[in-house]
């Protein structure tokens, strides 16, 4: 089972894929911070619609969440983030795939714990372990998307 998650750039994504039967067990598949072409905002826009749907269609994830853009004031960086944002759950919407939006406060609680057992279950987590962390954030994002276990 495979799960994609996405944190919108003001010129681009990070994106990272897990597969695995279960959280318990998933691997990390590949990471990677994606950059738009210098051209015109429409352009890139269209640009990061293009690249979602093709790692989509490539990867063939079954859930995707987004890191959701959280800030106080509408700064240019801010408002670009959301554009990009924006395009991305547009084109994972198009490709019909399930997708969950979550703060990074919040992503205790997607794993269904309280916030003070989180620290806990991350350490438990076997593919997080060489993730750097830029990544971390992404991974877990990821990872709430699949089952806690495989029942029987």
């Amino acid at each position: 089972m495979k799960a994609i998650a996405f944190k919108s750039r003001k010129d681009g994504f990070d994106w990272i894929l897990v597969d695995g039967t279960d959280r318990n067990v998933a691997a990390v598949v590949m990471r990677k911070k994606v950059t738009t072409p210098k051209d015109n905002r429409e352009a890139q826009l269209l640009w990061v619609a293009q690249e979602v749907a093709e790692l989509v269609k490539f990867h063939t994830p079954i859930r995707a969440a987004i890191q959701r853009v959280a800030g106080g004031n509408l700064s240019d960086s801010l408002v670009s983030r959301i554009e990009v944002d924006g395009v991305i759950r547009a084109a994972l919407g198009k490709a019909k795939l399930d997708t969950t939006a979550i703060k990074s406060r919040y992503i205790a609680k997607a794993f269904g714990v309280k916030i003070n057992e989180f620290a806990e279950l991350e350490a438990n987590l076997p593919c997080l372990r060489d993730i750097p962390g830029t990544f971390r954030d992404l991974a877990l994002l990821a990872l709430s998307q699949l089952p806690d276990e495989v029942s029987e």
